[in-house]
């Protein structure tokens, strides 16, 4: 196998500055009024086993219909992803249009935020599409097109938590 002194591939980046993503308000709350009491069915509870899923499925909904703003030369995917012990997901920046828009970039795996109990369903679906919203803002930010990496409370790795056990390592 030969080893290299330079990357075998690199990003390069047109945008000199682009748009972080965020949830419109006025959109959210048109979203939320039109789910009514569906909503609270559909926010990720963090014992949930699918939570990532579920957290995919809350989100491409509120984009779906407008909630999440940003960069339009970029997509923003999320991808649940759930076993036994945990769930979470990937936010996936992709391009737009143009040729290559198979290579995703990402920050990788995070965990489902946990949302209190007794939080109300539109404050829980906030804060579920907050999070997202950082965590693809932290890509944005550490390939130097959108400002400086501020420190985040979403985890990367590391960080597990056994629901049927009842237990949590690190």
């Amino acid at each position: 196998m030969a080893t290299g002194t330079a990357p075998a591939f690199t990003v390069t980046l047109n945008a000199a500055q682009v748009t972080l993503f965020s949830v419109d308000e006025a959109a959210f709350d048109r979203w939320c009024a039109a789910k009514g009491d569906e909503l609270e069915c559909e926010v990720p509870k963090w014992t949930d086993p699918s939570a990532g899923a579920a957290l995919s499925d809350l989100f491409h909904d509120a984009q779906k219909a407008g909630v999440i703003q940003g960069d339009a030369s970029f997509e923003l995917q999320v991808n649940g992803d759930d076993d036994a012990e945990v769930s979470g997901f990937y936010a996936v920046l992709k391009n737009a249009v143009g040729d290559q828009r198979l290579i995703g970039l990402t920050s990788g795996w995070t965990e489902v935020p946990f949302v209190g109990e007794d939080i109300d369903a539109r404050q829980g679906a906030r804060e579920h599409l907050d999070e997202v919203c950082a965590v693809a803002n932290v890509v944005l930010r550490t390939i130097g097109v959108a400002g400086p990496l501020a420190a985040s409370p979403h985890r990367h790795f590391g960080y597990w938590i056994n629901r049927a056990l009842r237990t949590a390592r690190c």
